[in-house]
């Protein structure tokens, strides 16, 4: 507009003056040159007129002309200035300043922006400000445009952006939207600050804040501010904790009268206002008793300090508590001890580490146990080493400096030893000592609580062949305790091994290839549960079966796991007497005797090579030679049948065979078995002997020997399977928590004619014989189950069904599982393991009874 303006006036000043210019041009060309003269007698007075009035509103127009081009200029100057100021307050501003499209495109920047981002005019403009956001503020500001498009506003916000050189800068921006004269966003105009240090200023001090904050918290103190009334203006954790309540709870109370007993609260108050009022100074230490929000007392020790305004006044107190209560009591505990020690039989000593062990502080019962007064030990007039009786003071001084070598022992027990009395007597002392040591870790004074066990070692001695005796025999029932178990769970396996071999000899023609191996399979099978039975018989839960057998017989029979229990580089030599005397006896037992002999023999000789000898025969023993063996009590004169191991291992001295026969003793390295001790027990159950030869370096003979029998050994006649034709039975239900005794069991039945339910547990067994009460002829039912055992589970089903038939099986024996049911109507037992043709004959028993 102004542009126009000042054209139009040039182009109108110029005409006046080119007009002006052609009429003094005629009248000077055309005219005489007496202007003036002339025009006045020439001229009518009214183009005189005219002419004057035109020569006059030339002067007065290009007055006019001039004044305006004055004014123009006037305005261009300060239309110059303005633009200048503008600029230079944009430019030389400390803040960014930038314009910029709804895109985010720049079309304007000062210098404090291109300060900002390191980069010149040029490089900035036509880019899109967004590129120089750290990726998670450009995704919030994004939101934040679309926003802004939608409803242009000024707005003010903080994001951070890439400054300069790399860095992250906090910035605080104003964004105003700039409209065209139709209303129309056409740009956004932005001023932005930098305010990182102001932020990291604020975040300093914020983390301050929280880590004073967090030393209230975790102070072990209790820290407390009171205002001028003395309510409660700040409290830690601590106070808390020690107050019993929570901090709002306590905030705002008035501190002496909820949370001071009565009897200190006024006195406090007092000491409170004058230090206050400056009548007296701070009280750095106190000492009082707090009431907490539950109503319980504790002692606090007091740091205080005093809190003053801007201007010095004391508006207040801060103060740090710390819970004295425990160690208060501990001193108070610390005197009853002290006071309980000196009337009980417990000596207290303090003693300093040097030579003699000088005692510093000894407790006044002193005398009633060592006869000497507390003041003859503490002036030195007798030290500790010299009360110690002297065959014992070497010992307790090795041990005090063993126990002193650990850098990080606080206290130890010396072996009980013996002091001296001053009128001679020997008494007894048990002592535990405590190391004191100095800040460099050295050792200066012993602490120790002797107590006098004169009595006790006396009663030790006098029952120390009863408790010898107590402990051979808890070692014995340990160990029957731990083969009944084995014997039980082992056999529950050969219920599989031996039953699956019957089964499978059932369906096995005479010649069958492989019936053979089915049969030997079925004979070690046999040996185990015979094994088994006897570690039962050991346990005290089962019997010896005597009869009359022939030993060498028994040996044969043993051969096949001989050589396979033995070393592959020994070599087993039989000599047998083929025409032996019988012997009254239980052919496992003996079995088990040979069997752990040859094998103990095996590991004598180790993995050298070597031999080992089983030999049978008859001798005739006579007293002399009687009394040099083992379990010889009383046993007659006479013939007796023997059979001797004998290898060529590494042989035992004296010492060692005073012990072979110990319950749980051995030479090797671990343990296994019954050992000998085991073997002892079995021969004397057989009224026999055993004869041991043995030198190290030469070998080992054990020779066992067994009372002959008159009777005639009966030839034992093959196993005959009399299992009758398949006929349906009825239903059978078999509780076992072994999978393969149901599953053989199952078999067993269902081969000869039975429908068979199976449960894994008692309460399983429960259940399903409840649901099939009126189907279930006979239960067989195992005595060790889980959730519910056998005994549980009988009476449940009896109580649901009074007549029905139970058959008991167990790994263990008949007597001691029937024994539970003295009062019942049991309808039968079974021993595992069983062969099918015993299973199916007790449940037809069970059926027809």
């Amino acid at each position: 507009m102004m542009q126009r303006m000042r054209t139009f006036l040039c182009v109108f000043g110029v005409a006046i003056l080119f007009l002006s210019v052609d009429i003094v041009v005629d009248y000077v060309f055309f005219y005489d040159t007496s202007l003036w003269g002339v025009i006045i007698a020439d001229m009518p007075p009214t183009e005189i007129f005219m002419r004057c009035s035109g020569f006059l509103l030339f002067f007065v127009l290009g007055a006019i002309v001039c004044r305006i081009m004055r004014g123009i200029k006037r305005a261009e100057k300060a239309l110059r200035d303005s633009e200048y100021r503008y600029r230079t307050l944009v430019e030389n501003q400390v803040d960014a300043l930038c314009r910029w499209l709804p895109d985010t495109t720049l079309t304007f920047v000062n210098e404090g922006y291109c300060r900002v981002f390191g980069k010149t005019r040029e490089e900035l403009l036509g880019q899109k400000w967004l590129s120089f956001l750290t990726e998670k503020a450009e995704e919030r500001v994004q939101v934040l445009l679309e926003g802004l498009r939608v409803d242009p506003k000024t707005y003010t916000y903080v994001h951070e952006s890439i400054g300069a050189e790399g860095g992250i800068l906090s910035q605080e921006w104003t964004d105003c939207p700039i409209f065209d004269a139709d209303g129309r966003l056409v740009e956004f105009q932005s001023v932005g600050r930098d305010i990182t240090e102001s932020k990291r200023a604020q975040e300093a001090e914020l983390r301050q804040k929280e880590i004073a904050e967090k030393y209230l918290d975790v102070a072990g103190v209790m820290i407390i501010a009171l205002n001028a009334e003395g309510e409660i203006s700040l409290i830690n954790q601590k106070g808390c904790e020690i107050l019993e309540c929570k901090e709002e709870e306590a905030i705002g109370k008035n501190w002496f009268d909820n949370f001071l007993p009565e009897g200190v609260r006024s006195e406090v108050k007092i000491i409170f206002r004058d230090l206050m009022e400056g009548r007296i100074d701070l009280h750095e230490y106190v000492e009082n008793t707090v009431l907490t929000a539950k109503g319980n007392e504790r002692m606090v020790a007091w740091h205080n300090a005093l809190l003053t305004d801007e201007k010095g006044n004391v508006v207040g107190t801060l103060t740090s508590g710390e819970d004295i209560t425990e160690s208060r009591r501990a001193e108070e505990a610390l005197k009853e001890a002290y006071d309980i020690v000196n009337r009980s039989p417990a000596v207290a000593f303090l003693w300093r580490n040097a030579d003699g062990w000088p005692v510093e502080f000894v407790s006044e019962n002193v005398e009633t146990v060592f006869g000497y007064t507390s003041e003859e030990f503490v002036s030195g007039t007798t030290s500790y080493a010299g009360v110690v009786y002297p065959e014992d003071l070497e010992r307790v001084s090795e041990e005090v400096k063993q126990f002193s070598k650990d850098g990080d022992r606080v206290e130890f027990t010396h072996e009980p030893y013996r002091i001296v009395r001053p009128n001679g007597e020997i008494r007894w002392i048990d002592d535990r000592t405590y190391i004191r040591r100095d800040e460099k870790g050295e050792i200066t004074h012993f602490q120790g609580i002797v107590m006098d066990i004169t009595e006790r070692k006396r009663a030790e001695e006098e029952h120390l062949q009863l408790e010898a005796r107590v402990q051979h025999a808890q070692k014995l029932e340990s160990l029957g305790v731990l083969a009944g178990g084995i014997a039980h769970d082992f056999n529950n396996l050969l219920v599989g091994v031996l039953g699956n071999a019957d089964m499978a000899l059932s369906q096995m023609a005479p010649g069958a290839i492989g019936r053979s191996s089915v049969e030997q399979i079925e004979v070690a099978a046999k040996r185990a549960a015979e094994l088994t039975m006897q570690m039962l018989a050991y346990s005290g839960r089962g019997r010896f079966f005597t009869e009359a057998i022939n030993l060498s017989s028994v040996v044969e029979e043993t051969t096949h796991l001989l050589n396979i229990s033995i070393s592959k580089k020994v070599v087993l030599r039989y000599e047998l007497d083929d025409d032996l005397p019988a012997i009254e006896g239980d052919p496992v037992q003996v079995r088990q005797i040979i069997m752990n002999l040859v094998i103990n023999a095996s590991e004598a000789i180790g993995d050298e090579s070597g031999v080992i000898s089983v030999d049978t025969g008859v001798m005739e023993c006579g007293r002399d030679y009687l009394a040099e063996t083992y379990v010889a009590d009383q046993l007659p004169e006479g013939a007796y049948v023997y059979v001797e191991v004998s290898d060529t291992g590494c042989g035992m001295d004296e010492e060692t065979k005073a012990k072979i026969f110990d319950p749980f003793f051995t030479t090797k390295f671990t343990g296994r078995g019954l050992g000998l001790a085991a073997a002892v027990g079995i021969v004397r159950a057989h009224h026999g002997a055993i004869k041991v030869h043995s030198e190290p370096g030469r070998g080992t003979s054990f020779k066992i020997l067994f009372p002959r029998s008159n009777r005639v050994v009966s030839k034992e006649e093959p196993d005959v399977v009399a299992v009758e034709e398949q006929v349906a039975g009825g239903t059978i239900l078999v509780a076992d928590d072994e999978e393969i005794v149901r599953k053989l069991a199952t078999q067993m039945l269902e081969h000869s004619g039975f429908r068979v339910m199976t449960a894994i547990d008692g309460r399983e067994a429960v259940e399903m014989f409840g649901k099939h009460i009126d189907e279930i002829q006979v239960v067989v039912l195992d005595m060790t189950m889980p959730h519910m055992g056998g005994t549980e589970v009988f009476r449940e089903i009896r109580r649901l069904k009074s007549n029905v038939n139970v058959i008991l099986s167990s790994g263990y024996s008949k007597d001691e599982v029937t024994s539970r049911f003295a009062d019942e109507d049991l309808s039968g037992f079974i021993q595992k393991p069983y062969k099918m043709a015993d299973l199916v004959s007790r449940v037809r028993e069970a059926i027809s009874k």
